[in-house]
């Protein structure tokens, strides 16, 4: 069966199955269709949503899910894989998926490609998003639960993603938070700016290397399109070769996301995903 399996642990032990989808995040709509299509199964035993359930119980819902994203490329860099998520290392000049504009390969098509040659029919659901020249760890979920819950864990602020950014100019202390709000730039649908009717955007940062060209430790309390850039930009530290936010006539920027950390939705463990500093980073150290 194509479907996703869930051992139920202590915290959910007693519980109907509609309320530990629900403590998943999961939509109503989507617990409704499984119900009424007779999707749930409850060690390998067709039940409802309002059956309870004892821990060490197999939920099972079935997905009959295919490959919806068209299948090329290959050498996916996996740092990390369980039945739930998939965690790459996207290389830089790459898009996530399609912006609908480019016919470039992007990285959900390579994701899509290992789906099939590994036998997984589902659909590629991505979890984070970098941007186009942005190298570093991306997150993808195997199955609509572990796409909710990823969600859910991001919108909380639960989970920890550092970057390494390489960036203009001599820093006056070893680090610092920036607090500025983020919003749309009215003059230009690509930029962002600092503005006080912005969304909330917090940045902390630590100089790793002080001079004219620095290298910082990057840690995001929050998720704004562009926070790094646009926040470093305000404090007179324009990323490296940052097209956008400074005048570089070098456009190689140097942004790297290289460390996740979450505690796993459905085992409970830390998980700790940290990749090697780019090599076009650590020269500047």
């Amino acid at each position: 069966m194509n479907s996703f399996k869930y051992r139920i642990d202590y915290k959910h032990a007693s519980l109907s199955i509609k309320d530990i989808l629900r403590s998943f995040s999961l939509a109503k709509d989507k617990i409704y269709l499984y119900n009424l299509n007779k999707k749930i199964f409850l060690n390998e035993q067709n039940v409802d949503d309002q059956t309870i359930v004892k821990e060490n119980d197999l939920l099972e819902i079935e997905l009959n899910e295919n490959i919806d994203i068209l299948p090329l490329g290959e050498n996916l860099n996996i740092v990390y894989e369980d039945d739930y998520y998939l965690i790459v290392n996207k290389k830089k000049n790459l898009l996530v998926h399609s912006d609908g504009v480019s016919d470039e390969l992007t990285l959900s098509n390579y994701v899509a490609s290992y789906y099939k040659k590994h036998h997984i029919r589902r659909k590629v659901r991505v979890c984070n998003r970098l941007d186009y020249n942005t190298s570093g760890l991306v997150i993808f979920a195997k199955d609509p639960l572990a796409s909710s819950s990823m969600d859910k864990l991001i919108r909380e602020r639960k989970i920890k993603k550092k970057y390494y950014a390489v960036c203009h100019n001599k820093f006056s202390h070893q680090e610092g938070l920036i607090d500025e709000k983020i919003g749309n730039d009215r003059h230009n649908n690509k930029k962002m700016i600092i503005t006080k009717n912005g969304k909330e955007s917090l940045t902390k940062y630590k100089v790793i290397k002080n001079g004219k060209i620095s290298v910082c430790d990057v840690e995001l309390l929050t998720g704004r399109t562009h926070q790094i850039r646009v926040h470093f930009a305000y404090i007179n530290h324009p990323l490296l070769g940052d097209e956008l936010y400074s005048k570089d006539e070098d456009k190689n920027l140097l942004l790297q996301a290289y460390f996740i950390s979450f505690i796993h939705p459905f085992t409970n463990e830390e998980v700790n995903v940290q990749i090697e500093m780019d090599k076009d980073i650590k020269k500047y150290c």
